[in-house]
């Protein structure tokens, strides 16, 4: 079986991995702020993403999920708008 895989850098440790037909977004983050900047220019907007079938976020810090810039580009938690997939979060602290 041959299935292709391609990797796009959007910025810092946001990647957007395509295994074939899946498309996973990792660790989302669109904005660049005085408050924060990740030292690269990011490369896509979440807008231009297309669509997405599920979200991984790796750890809790604030870098690692943009969720202002995903609703505003579309992300529904309740619907997933432009992703047909679910979000994996890692499990709270103990």
């Amino acid at each position: 079986m041959t299935t292709t895989l391609s990797a796009t850098r959007i910025g810092h440790a946001c990647q957007l991995s395509e295994f074939g037909e899946t498309r996973v977004l990792t660790d989302p983050w669109f904005t660049q702020q005085a408050t924060y900047y990740p030292g690269e220019p990011i490369a896509a907007s979440v807008e231009t993403l297309g669509r997405i079938d599920a979200v991984v976020i790796s750890h809790e810090h604030y870098d690692h999920c943009d969720l202002d810039a995903l609703m505003a580009g579309g992300f529904d938690l309740g619907t997933g708008g432009p992703v047909n997939g679910p979000a994996v979060t890692p499990r709270g602290r103990k």
